[in-house]
């Protein structure tokens, strides 16, 4: 199973693209969010982290490679359904994006939720330690560069049962 990104004409309702995210697993796009200044589409989603990952653009294509068994990835879209860059945070157990924010006007950075069975590296080598104590699923905060998919942080969040963060309505 791909994941797939459509692009719609507001008033006609047709179709303008359609882009695919695929590996040699199943691939699901839990989130988007648009950064309307620059029609940029951000998305996250889950692998099967022992394979690549290929958001597929019009006239590029961003590639990105997990290490285990389900992994969180993260990928930027420009208007024109271009893939700009693809990134993966990943631990040794099954990860799930939940969640993806890209509205701040002042800054170039994206805030991203999701759970972590056990340390969490992304792929730059910056590792976020899993909390102990708690649950088997624990629910991280990250943020990270508009521009690059670059993590400045993230942050776990312990709870004594399994639980994950998503933004409301």
């Amino acid at each position: 199973i791909d994941g797939m990104v459509l692009k719609l004409n507001h008033s006609t309702g047709l179709f303008l693209w359609e882009r695919t995210v695929s590996s040699s697993g199943d691939d699901f796009i839990t989130g988007a969010d648009m950064y309307p200044r620059y029609a940029e589409l951000y998305i996250i989603g889950d692998y099967p982290g022992n394979s690549t990952l290929t958001l597929n653009g019009t006239s590029s294509s961003a590639t990105t490679s997990g290490s285990s068994n389900g992994d969180v990835f993260v990928g930027r879209y420009d208007w024109n359904g271009d893939a700009m860059w693809a990134t993966t945070l990943a631990s040794s157990g099954i990860d799930h994006g939940t969640d993806i924010i890209a509205f701040n006007e002042t800054a170039n950075d994206l805030h991203i939720a999701g759970t972590y069975q056990s340390d969490i590296t992304d792929a730059w080598g910056q590792t976020l330690k899993k909390v102990t104590g708690g649950s088997t699923h624990n629910s991280f905060v990250a943020k990270l560069d508009r521009s690059n998919g670059y993590t400045y942080w993230a942050d776990g969040i312990d709870a004594s049962f399994d639980a994950a963060l998503y933004s409301g309505p």
